[in-house]
């Protein structure tokens, strides 16, 4: 089992992109019939290596729009 540290960073880190594209689901689809946006993020996921407690970790997720309308991200969160 891994430790609670590494186990929630690897949670967060995992659990973002997935985050991110529940929040782009709750963006309203626009008034231009089916045209919507679409959110993609690169990577999907990301798996930090073993630290020790208290270190500082971070990673850049790449959130980009293919589709024809504004994306509006209202809140963001992690577990």
């Amino acid at each position: 089992m891994l430790p609670n540290f590494q186990r929630t960073c690897r949670l967060s880190a995992l659990l973002l992109p997935v985050l991110i594209l529940l929040a782009g689901g709750m963006v309203a689809q626009g008034a231009q019939g089916d045209k919507r946006p679409v959110i993609e993020v690169r990577p999907k996921s990301h798996t930090f290596p073993p630290v020790f407690e208290g270190e500082a970790l971070s990673y850049a997720f790449t959130v980009l729009n293919k589709g024809e309308t504004d994306l509006h991200i209202k809140k963001v969160t992690h577990a």
